[in-house]
């Protein structure tokens, strides 16, 4: 599941083509027109340049557009038929000639990771509420069974390729609300509201057997509302709200031991709504939208030691509702974490919206382009740097009923 691009192909083919001009300083790629230079942003530009993420070719169809295509020029002749005629037989379109060229930029510069996009929505199951998780290629899934407390369902499945997802039947594990998953090899933690307010929040403990998970019993573990949670080896952060509304959000540092956890206190860290959190080592990304409603997004990085998290200042990074992040180590070279997060548009269904970035270090996150995917409700995201891609789940309407999935990929170049 990880592409790779030849340096030598790129390199030799656009080499034809003086068409570009890479600005290392403001980290841009420059295009030359008709019109004058088409100035393209490329984000995720390290300090030693080995690592720029190539997803704003995926992400922009208005910057630059196909009609600036039609428009390159080099040595005073259009290049447009050369390269139509050089492509064409492969079935490369215009945006997929824009896409190379930011590609190419990225290998002028030495080694780079990049996501491809997701592939298409397949519907998997009915239900409410998904949030997804995954270990290697093993998939694991749960939502609850109507719009409302009640029973708790999950799914086990294995990535088939860069679409598919082969799940298997869906088991019914207990009965609550808002349920969140997360696995670390074959460990699973699980944690969910008791009703449908604020309330008891109670945890799981599992581990996945061939399509199936083998629960332990259910722990209350604190009074909450909304809880999300992350797993890294034996480690586990959770968040959640402490009120059924906007208001303070806390979180714990726990241990497995066994199909037990031993949580640390809980400790308040911000002021917001819609936690949710991921784990890579002891590096916490927590994303959350700071009111009620649709509105500003923030995020914070965090380092575990102990049963504490240091948290950096929150940083906004977008206008939405109901964000979810993933996280994972790139395995491309020596790259930094790869951070995928998805959200609603709005605080009612409608337009999905993902961004992919990284992790640079410090306090603050290298994230690219918003961009659309989808249109639906509830979107849960899981990476893994074994897959090396991610698993994406969402309800297609603002109730119980259909939920689909997505599967995308990140790649290496170099």
């Amino acid at each position: 599941m990880r592409p790779r691009v030849s340096q030598k192909f790129l390199a030799a083919f656009f080499s034809r083509f003086p068409l570009y001009q890479i600005d290392r300083q403001m980290r841009l790629l420059k295009i030359k027109t008709k019109e004058g230079v088409v100035k393209y942003q490329i984000m995720g530009f390290q300090s030693d340049f080995h690592t720029c993420e190539a997803n704003a070719a995926f992400a922009q169809d208005s910057q630059p557009n196909p009609e600036s295509f039609n428009n390159l020029q080099t040595n005073n002749h259009s290049t447009k038929p050369l390269l139509t005629s050089k492509l064409s037989l492969i079935g490369l379109t215009s945006r997929t000639i824009w896409c190379a060229l930011v590609l190419f930029a990225c290998v002028s510069l030495g080694r780079a990771q990049g996501f491809v996009g997701f592939g298409g929505a397949t519907e998997y199951d009915s239900g409410f509420n998904p949030s997804v998780a995954i270990s290697g290629t093993t998939v694991v899934e749960v939502h609850n069974g109507q719009a409302e407390s009640g029973p708790m369902w999950y799914h086990v499945g294995q990535v088939y390729d860069s679409t598919t997802i082969t799940w298997g039947p869906a088991y019914n594990y207990d009965t609550g609300f808002n349920p969140s998953v997360a696995i670390s090899g074959t460990t699973v933690v699980e944690v969910h509201n008791g009703q449908g307010e604020f309330g008891p929040m109670w945890y799981h403990v599992g581990q996945v057997s061939g399509s199936t998970i083998e629960w332990g019993p259910y722990y209350n573990y604190d009074t909450g509302w909304n809880p999300s949670v992350a797993i890294s080896g034996s480690t586990v952060v959770e968040v959640h709200n402490g009120q059924g509304g906007d208001g303070p959000m806390w979180y714990h540092v726990g241990t497995i031991n066994g199909k037990k956890i031993t949580w640390g206190p809980s400790n308040s860290y911000d002021w917001g709504y819609n936690p949710s959190v991921a784990l890579v080592g002891s590096t916490a990304f927590e994303v959350h939208n700071g009111q009620g409603g649709a509105g500003p997004l923030w995020y914070h990085v965090g380092t575990v030691g102990g049963n504490q998290i240091t948290w950096s200042p929150s940083n906004s990074y977008d206008w939405g509702w109901n964000p979810k992040i993933a996280a994972f180590a790139a395995n491309c070279y020596d790259d930094p974490p790869v951070v995928m997060e998805v959200h609603n548009a709005n605080s009612y269904p409608g337009d999905l919206w993902y961004h992919y970035g990284d992790w640079p270090g410090g306090t603050t996150l290298a994230l690219g382009p918003t961009t659309e995917y989808d249109w639906g409700w509830n979107p849960s995201i899981a990476a893994d740097s074994d897959f090396n891609g991610v698993v994406e789940v969402h309800n297609g309407q603002g109730t119980f009923g259909p939920m689909w999935y997505h599967v995308g990929g990140n790649f290496c170049i170099g």
